[in-house]
């Protein structure tokens, strides 16, 4: 017998091949303390990460990675109120708001909805920032992972969601850093190590912060600037999309003011 589990962790981009490398060393670490093989890892139609386990331990070891990572689930196992884990699905494609792919596939696929309103509740103050200006500031770019809770699913199968506490509090304590942080989506841990070597900055970056499979944050020393880094790195990521998390631009957006409302001239 087997058991097998897709997860949502993904591969994509030019560096699909070597995801899945990186995928079956990760999931075969992670269930190492178990009497179970990672017998294959593949992945389906949409990337997402489908993996075999075969062994005394299969079903255990399914389940966690299943909650660790996320599963793909039918739209009436969505629970409102519940923390999901997800990832963006094209941040610039809707002005009225953020769509995030939380596994949801049967009857058939459906994305949760971050709203405008709700984005500018949690990460604007309240203020009505635009949706592009939100989504640069924070360096939200396609595949990031968030974590998001669910807010409503409606008979019509619309999912509305919001950012999960948890994913509030780590943009919170990104911002009162001093480090600048590069998002990296596309590539494989070792293969943004190499990045950094090879151009020479491995004296300017603190760490790097697994946020995903192929999903980085490259901690930057105080005083490198993240801009930088990707202008420096980028031509040994050809084809993976980066983002900057600046601290200080984070900070200044949130204190900007809301405008006021001018008196009626009498």
């Amino acid at each position: 017998m087997t058991r097998r589990v897709t997860i949502l962790e993904r591969v994509y981009g030019p560096w699909a091949k070597q995801g899945l490398k990186a995928a079956y060393m990760l999931l075969r670490g992670e269930v190492a303390d178990l009497e179970v093989e990672v017998k294959e890892v593949s992945a389906d139609e949409k990337g997402r990460i489908i993996v075999v386990l075969e062994g005394e331990d299969e079903e255990a070891a399914g389940t966690y990675l299943a909650r660790k990572y996320g599963y793909t689930r039918s739209i009436k196992e969505v629970v409102e109120g519940e923390n999901y884990r997800g990832r963006i699905v094209q941040p610039f494609s809707y002005g009225y708001g953020l769509y995030v792919d939380i596994g949801v596939v049967a009857p058939s696929p459906k994305d949760a909805l971050l709203p405008l309103y709700t984005l500018r509740r949690q990460l604007a103050g309240g203020r009505q920032a635009p949706l592009r200006r939100i989504i640069r500031v924070y360096g939200f770019i396609e595949n990031l992972p968030l974590g998001v809770r669910v807010v409503d699913v409606d008979p019509a199968g619309r999912i509305e969601a919001e950012l999960s506490d948890g994913e509030i509090e780590k943009l919170d304590e990104w911002a009162k850093t001093r480090f600048d942080r590069v998002i990296v989506c596309g590539a494989t841990r070792q293969q943004v190590r190499r990045a950094i070597i090879k151009s020479g900055h491995l004296k300017d970056i603190v760490s790097i912060e697994r946020l995903g499979l192929m999903e980085h944050a490259i901690i930057c020393k105080y005083g490198t600037d993240a801009p930088g880094i990707i202008a420096e790195i980028g031509g040994y990521l050809e084809g993976v999309p980066m983002k900057a998390f600046i601290p200080k631009e984070v900070r200044e957006f949130m204190r900007e003011k809301k405008p006021s409302r001018s008196l009626p001239h009498l």
